[in-house]
């Protein structure tokens, strides 16, 4: 079995494909996470994959992406607070 390490500001490159193709699950741990990547990791989520994100709040940008994961977990809501999805 091979393992591969990718560290640094470029690690996202070596690993994007694989990650975005996930069927089942993905796991991500890493002390910062773009705007960019937590919306597009939603996206993952919200077609069936399970995501699972370790990460810090440190930073403005940071803080950015935590408000996009944050705001996909709460559920959407009617005028009077009333949640529309019974799944909940």
């Amino acid at each position: 079995m091979t393992v591969k390490s990718y560290l640094g500001r470029g690690a996202a490159m070596h690993v994007e494909i694989p990650v975005f193709r996930a069927k089942r699950s993905v796991y991500v741990s890493s002390p910062w996470i773009s705007p960019y990547y937590a919306r597009k990791l939603v996206e993952l989520a919200s077609s069936g994959v399970r995501v699972r994100v370790i990460t810090s709040d440190e930073g403005r940008e940071q803080r950015e992406s935590l408000k996009i994961f944050r705001d996909a977990l709460r559920p959407r809501r009617r005028l009077l607070g009333l949640i529309r999805d019974k799944s909940w």
